[in-house]
């Protein structure tokens, strides 16, 4: 009779250790409570951008030539100089002369826009490696 007793003492006590497993788990991982807020506080989500939104960067002139100049050489040109020219800065480059002659002088324009840096007759490898540097 003992024995019966503690058997079935002991399969109650698995039975509500398996059937509260679940609940327990999910104790502190629901989207509201024990995430920085506190009770009633579920308005205030500020911090979150909404899906596509996230936060640009914003890239100074200075950055944008920068790394434009990183990249042109990177890629084997040879940056000729850089002028500005009221607010753009204009970048001429030619490709690194392999042999004898050299290759024409090419310009790239750099000119600020209000919520980004814009680049102008960019050869297409070097603009992606430029927006790729610099997180945009």
């Amino acid at each position: 009779m003992r024995f019966r007793t503690l058997a079935v003492a002991a399969s109650l006590a698995f039975g509500f250790g398996v059937a509260l497993t679940p609940s327990a788990y999910a104790q502190g991982h629901g989207h509201g409570y024990g995430h920085g807020h506190e009770h009633g506080d579920h308005d205030d989500h500020d911090d979150h951008e909404p899906p596509g939104h996230a936060k640009r960067r914003v890239v100074t002139m200075d950055r944008a030539t920068v790394v434009t100049r990183e990249v042109l050489v990177q890629q084997g040109y040879e940056v000729v100089r850089v002028e500005r020219v009221r607010d753009v800065q204009v970048v001429y480059f030619r490709r690194h002369h392999h042999g004898w002659g050299r290759e024409p002088v090419e310009k790239m324009v750099i000119r600020p826009a209000p919520d980004r840096v814009i680049f102008e007759s960019a050869p297409p490898k070097v603009l992606v490696d430029i927006n790729v540097r610099l997180g945009l």
